[in-house]
């Protein structure tokens, strides 16, 4: 079962970063499983899901956020090399394997943002993983984090993925910390995928996305070593819109400048005016 997981891909990025729909485009690839709907609650069981499913309806792919939560760590979301225990190898590799023979297909894909902090642990696990690491306008990222917190009880209650020290941003304003989480959790991940080495990891930008969907989707399917099958492109990027005005209408001045303040440095570097 182990060996049945060749080259797979992981979709990595800080939450709010327009992931989900890029990660539902590219799970449309026929050659890609993931973990879907159906088997998120058994996801190493072949028998049980091949069982059950009858009863089910069609499957969607989803996060598997119980899956991934079962390695978290109570300080923070990183997981490196170092953490990775022999059971939590085999068990990884088996629920890939599972997700990937359930549905007939080659590849496994995944997306969950707290793995962008989880690069080295990973790769421990899939020696030849393929990492796709998607970033956004940290003041986009920035708006629509605060958005989510104030529905989470409260600025402090919701993180998506706790980057190292992350507690102790906690102790600034809500601005500074949701700019602060982008740029650290960006540099911890092209840190992690640095030491990789060449031809594992494509950093592409939502925006890049949400102007070419179908250039975007065809340089990752090559990266990947995948090729679309004809006329399926189109029928995918039909509804790609971007959502970025979003952050010049509901950012005060003040958190503007408080964001750029904290990250301006990587928004330059990543193409992103002031």
């Amino acid at each position: 079962m182990a060996d049945a997981v060749h080259k797979p891909i992981f979709l990595v990025s800080l939450p709010r970063s327009g992931s989900w729909v890029f990660y539902r485009k590219l799970a449309r690839h026929p050659e890609l499983g993931w973990i879907s709907k159906a088997t998120r609650k058994w996801p190493t069981s072949v028998t049980l899901n091949q069982l059950l499913r009858p009863f089910r309806g069609p499957d969607v792919p989803v996060e598997g956020s119980r899956i991934w939560r079962r390695f978290a760590r109570e300080q923070d979301d990183v997981l490196e090399a170092a953490h990775l225990t022999p059971a939590a190898r085999d068990w990884v590799r088996r629920m890939a394997a599972t997700q990937v023979r359930l549905q007939g297909k080659q590849r496994f894909l995944s997306k969950y943002p707290r793995n962008g902090l989880r690069v080295g642990w990973l790769d421990a696990i899939f020696p030849d993983a393929l990492f796709v690491h998607l970033v956004r306008d940290g003041r986009a990222v920035a708006r629509s984090i605060l958005d989510r917190r104030e529905h989470h009880d409260g600025l402090g209650a919701w993180w998506g993925s706790r980057p190292p020290g992350w507690r102790e941003l906690l102790e600034r304003p809500p601005a500074e910390q949701a700019a602060l989480q982008w740029r650290l959790c960006i540099e911890h991940t092209r840190a992690a995928a640095a030491k990789l080495g060449p031809g594992r990891c494509l950093e592409i930008r939502y925006e890049d996305f949400c102007d070419a969907p179908a250039d975007t989707l065809q340089t990752v399917a090559s990266f990947c070593g995948l090729s679309w099958p004809a006329g399926l492109l189109d029928e995918l990027v039909r509804d790609v819109r971007s959502q970025n005005f979003k952050w010049r209408e509901r950012l005060s001045s003040q958190e503007i400048a408080a964001v750029e303040g904290v990250a301006g440095e990587l928004l330059a570097e990543l193409g992103y005016p002031s």
